[in-house]
């Protein structure tokens, strides 16, 4: 897939990082979330990425896997998931905007149930998000 001027230069610079990190690290919580770098870099996961430069803003789309879900909260996926999700995804953008490119840039994540969680209706496998960070 092609893209043009600011979005092809940040969404190299998030390539870059990731086939840096596969080289480096054990697929882990990103392999459950079909965030490995392989996916992401080569999948279907790729054609869902967007960067708008004026926004300074990273979009994504995001099909929820079954294989991230838990069958103790009835097969949707748990907070700690969003969470981990939000951290992997706001870090590809914190990347994007540190001249230095740093990875490590601290940011500070919270989150909880709304009153569609708190009922038990959750984000179930095959599920699409949609995700923006800035």
């Amino acid at each position: 897939m092609m893209y043009s001027g600011a979005q092809s230069n940040r969404l190299a610079v998030i390539r870059d990082f990731l086939y840096i990190t596969d080289q480096l690290c054990r697929p882990g919580l990103s392999a459950l979330l079909d965030l490995h770098p392989q996916n992401v870099l080569f999948g279907t996961f790729a054609e869902n990425l967007r960067y708008d430069d004026k926004k300074r803003q990273l979009s994504v789309r995001y099909q929820i896997p079954p294989k991230a879900c838990s069958n103790n909260i009835g097969g949707k996926l748990p907070l700690s998931g969003f969470l981990s999700l939000f951290d992997e995804i706001s870090t590809w953008n914190l990347l994007c905007e540190d001249k230095w490119r740093r990875p490590g840039v601290s940011t500070h994540l919270q989150a909880e149930l709304g009153p569609a969680g708190l009922k038990g209706n959750g984000v179930k496998p095959g599920d699409v998000i949609d995700i923006r960070t800035r």
